[in-house]
């Protein structure tokens, strides 16, 4: 294959170059170019997050061999700014390498406070959504689609 070759003058001597690489040195000196003007107009936004200054770390719900964690997979929930709800998982406590220490029996779980978060009571609720009653219920969801 012979390549085609243009020929250049750069400071009064005549160069001969390859049409390819120039063509490939110009495409990537143009997306840098482009890379650099798009943070030209780009600005630092300021969030509506406030700083919340000497926040305290209470515990909501422990007990023994259990794993209770996640609420952030179950919600946390605050009508009043004084009853507040949050939701996690209760499982046995298994010892995993390079995984969740979370064993059998999962359940989810609620933990009510009622004076803004400084005492709390953790309890199974009745018929939970997320429980799907007794057993494992997802097995039964392909023959919902065949009655």
């Amino acid at each position: 294959m012979m390549e085609k070759q243009i020929r250049m003058k750069v400071k009064g001597k005549l160069m001969r170059t390859n049409l390819i690489e120039l063509q490939k040195t110009t495409v990537i000196i143009c997306f840098m170019i482009l890379f650099t003007l798009s943070f030209q107009n780009c600005s630092v936004k300021e969030t509506t997050y406030q700083k919340v200054e000497n926040a305290e770390h209470v515990v909501v719900y422990y007990e023994e061999g259990k794993f209770l964690g996640w609420p952030a997979n179950n919600g946390a929930w605050s009508a009043d700014g004084v009853n507040m709800l949050v939701g996690f998982i209760h499982g046995d406590y298994k010892l995993t390498k390079g995984n969740h220490n979370i064993g059998g029996n999962q359940k989810n779980w609620l933990a009510r406070s009622s004076d803004m978060g400084q005492t709390w009571k953790g309890y199974d609720p009745d018929n939970f959504v997320g429980d799907f009653g007794e057993g494992n219920f997802l097995w039964h969801l392909p023959l919902l689609f065949f009655l």
